[in-house]
């Protein structure tokens, strides 16, 4: 106890006993020694609100701690460093955390993203990582040009070589800016908390200020009672003074109110007599036991208040002696920690749950799939894996907008729990995609049953702010342990099962196989060489003629993209585009063709040939989903000094969807001045009205038109109508595939503005159309 606390304790127990002897000859003694222990209750509270305050303190800070490994298993991105700092590589979760394209990260130091003292500590941890054959965890905080900021948590290991020496660093990181959030808001409260027990600091004070003076003055002795007395019934805690057999002798005004008894229910009442049995004999023992040796305990109990419901309470409890030192009283200070156990109740529901439809998030969803796979290993028993992808979900967002998305996922989460029993488990790992987790099978059959059940019931028509909306999902479904032994591998063999559903159409289940295990090794393995071959310059644009009908001149170049793979050699886009798409490593295949393109043309125009214009294929991924489309086309024109319209995109017309966002893209495209066209056309059904609504400045038919020209009287009719189409809708139109004399002449006689195909020239390297250019004369 502090010198100021054993100070006033000398002049309160000074003061009792001088009361003790003025008040012997008083009729109401009884009244004379419930003040007196008020008195003896101020001389102890301030140092009670000291011990509250510091043991609140750490209550807040364990709860912030343990919510904040909460998250150090959630799924994150991979980043390999070398010794040097620098980034080696890194998977896409991680592109998207650092929110650059890929290459403008990778072989960047990692101080780029660091502030000097973070700069410090993350070489510290490098440097300890590669002394250590463990784990090794350290927390930065990322720093972006465009004034964002990301809290990450990381988790390294050394990669040795064969003489055991540390060669690189592998790190897990994980995104921890929405659990400093949670951080922060307990430190706001936690100030909160600092600011009242500061003022009832002072509250105490004042009272015992207002007691010095009693010391000095008998004559107002009563008087400063009665404000101690005030100070005492006021106070925001519960407060109970018991006798030496803990018999409850004096309560306030806030425990009644806690507990709802009146002061007259609660006298001769031991706290044991409140207690609810969540509080066990074990425990209160233990509390008898450290007052006992101590003076002092402090702990969660549980009382039952009047109407029979159990409240928390965080009690602080100390022993009080008389002048001779020997055991007189107990005082408690006891706080009602409902609203703290809800708010409690609530982080620890929204650290495992989806926030959107109330499923267990892919944080939980991991914890449950391991725990269930162990308790399958113990049973011996069969474990499925069902993961569903809602089919057309994007194009749901898009038509009708997320708010529409948002009613439907809720839709499907609430028909997927009904479809399954109590004891499976239903989480949303995020957008469109649900995992389910059927514990207990005992064979295939009866995962293919709920998979039917499942799919039967999705498909029912959902009526969504007046629009019907059919749902349909495709479903891939792996078997614990036959298709794999841990979680990771569970879940990549369902997503295979998965993506081969939608193969199918979609709509449908399909199990996992060993051919798709096949097809996942060569997926994996072609991602991994095509992430190297933007690394090492691997691909390469190649370039066909587009010529004009009314003079043979060339006018124009298809841009193509090739890859010079280092031992299958050289791969045209259909060999690899695909898995480029899924693994989300075509945006930076198409922007890395945008900038080479742009380039090509200023660099023939340097030479001297005549300015001609380049057709770029954009993706549908990149193109109408790209947030940032309409400024890195800008950059890149800026970049090369181009005239933009020079630059023409060309879409594939199954892309196409006429909603609100496309046509804003597209407008703003062409608000740079570029040119955009549709890439085979006829073969996506698009509709007159459909085109007229789009800035579109040229149509492309497609190549399996013509190969049947002058042959198939379908195709030159069809060719022939969309010839006029296009005219009439003011665009140009030109043809691919043009391999013959007779295809060419029909083509210009029907008033075809453009053709290009083998007849001219197929794909070649930009030095070869170059020559091309420079030589060409039609026969």
């Amino acid at each position: 106890m502090s010198e100021f606390k054993q100070q006033i304790e000398s002049e309160l127990r000074n003061l009792l006993k001088e009361l003790r002897a003025d008040f012997e000859s008083q009729k109401d003694v009884s009244v004379m020694q419930r003040v007196m222990y008020g008195l003896e209750v101020h001389q102890i509270e301030q140092e009670l609100k000291s011990l509250e305050f510091e043991d609140t303190k750490r209550q807040l800070e364990e709860a912030r701690d343990r919510y904040a490994e909460l998250y150090d298993f959630a799924p994150i991105a991979y980043v390999t460093f070398d010794n040097q700092a620098h980034i080696t590589e890194l998977n896409l979760a991680a592109t998207k955390l650092f929110a650059e394209e890929y290459n403008k990260i990778i072989n960047q130091p990692i101080g780029r993203w660091l502030d000097e003292e973070d700069s410090q500590r993350f070489l510290q941890h490098l440097y300890e990582v590669s002394y250590s054959r463990k784990k090794i965890s350290t927390e930065l905080k990322l720093v972006f040009q465009d004034g964002r900021t990301h809290y990450i948590h990381l988790e390294s290991i050394a990669v040795r070589d064969n003489d055991g020496v540390a060669t690189r660093c592998q790190t897990a990181i994980l995104d921890i800016s929405h659990t400093k959030k949670t951080e922060e808001k307990l430190r706001i409260a936690h100030e909160d908390l600092e600011q009242r027990v500061e003022e009832r600091t002072q509250e105490l004070q004042r009272a015992n200020e207002a007691l010095q003076k009693v010391i000095k003055n008998h004559e107002h002795a009563n008087e400063k009672l009665r404000q101690a007395s005030i100070v005492f019934d006021n106070t925001e805690d519960g407060i109970i003074i018991m006798d030496e057999a803990t018999k409850i002798v004096n309560v306030n005004r806030a425990f009644t109110k806690i507990l709802g008894y009146t002061f007259e229910e609660l006298l001769g009442k031991t706290p044991k007599d409140l207690l609810t049995n969540r509080t066990d004999n074990e425990q209160y023992r233990n509390m008898q036991l450290t007052l006992a040796k101590t003076g002092h305990w402090k702990g969660e109990v549980w009382y039952e208040n009047k109407n029979g419901e159990h409240i928390p309470i965080w009690a602080n409890i100390n022993t009080v002696k008389n002048t001779i030192d020997v055991l007189s009283h107990y005082v408690a200070i006891v706080t009602d920690i409902t609203s703290l156990k809800e708010t409690e109740k609530k982080l620890e529901h929204l650290a495992h749950h989806d926030v959107l439809t109330g499923l267990s998030n892919r944080l939980n969803y991991t914890a449950n799939i391991r725990q269930a796979m162990k308790r399958a290993q113990r049973r011996k028993r069969r474990l499925a894996l069902l993961l569903l992808d809602l089919d057309g979900f994007k194009e749901i967002n898009d038509a009708y907008g997320h708010a529409v998305g948002d009613i439907l996922l809720k839709v499907v989460a609430e028909r997927l729990q009904d479809c399954v029993r109590n004891e499976d488990i239903v989480a949303r790992l995020g957008g469109d995609e649900f995992t389910v987790i059927l514990e207990d099978i005992n064979q295939f059959e009866d995962a293919g049953f709920i998979a039917d059940k499942i799919l039967s019931s999705i498909t029912v028509p959902v009526d969504i702010e007046r629009k019907q909306i059919i749902p349909k999902t495709s479903i891939g479904i792996s078997m614990y342990p036959d298709d794999a032994k841990d979680a990771e591998d569970l879940l990549r063999m369902a997503d295979a099962a998965m993506y081969r559903s939608k193969e199918l159409g979609g709509n449908t289940y399909q199990f996992f196989t060993k051919e798709l295990s096949k097809n996942v090794v060569e997926t994996l393995t072609l991602e991994r060489q095509l992430r190297q071959a933007l690394r090492n310059n691997e691909f390469e644009v190649y370039y066909q003629p587009q010529i004009t009908t009314l003079n043979d001149n060339v006018v124009g170049m298809e841009a193509l993209i090739r890859w010079n793979h280092p031992e299958r050699g050289l791969l045209s886009p259909e060999q690899f585009i695909e898995v480029a798409e899924e693994s989300g490593l075509i945006d930076d295949i198409d922007n890395w063709v945008l900038h080479t393109a742009c380039r090509q043309i200023k660099m023939w125009e340097m030479v001297g040939l005549p300015p001609i214009r380049i057709s770029i294929n954009m993706t549908g991924r990149t193109l109408l989903h790209d947030e940032n489309i309409v400024k890195k086309v800008r950059h890149a024109i800026e970049q090369a000094d181009l005239d933009p319209s020079l630059l023409e995109l060309e879409m594939p017309e199954k892309v196409l969807k006429i909603t609100d966002k496309t046509i804003g893209i597209l407008k703003e495209l062409k608000s740079i001045g570029i040119r955009l066209s549709v890439g085979d056309f006829g073969t996506g059904y698009s509709s007159i009205t459909s085109l007229k609504q789009l800035p579109i400045d040229t149509l492309k038919i497609d190549r399996s038109f013509v190969g049947d020209i002058p042959n198939n009287p379908n195709d030159v009719a069809l060719t022939s109508a969309l010839i006029a189409m296009g005219h009439n809708l003011h665009m140009k139109v030109i043809a691919e595939g043009v391999s013959t004399n007779e295809q060419m002449r029909f083509l210009r006689d029907q008033g075809c503005d453009e053709m290009q195909g083998f007849l001219f020239s197929k794909p070649v390297s930009s030095e070869n159309a170059r020559y091309f250019m420079e030589h060409h004369k039609h026969n």
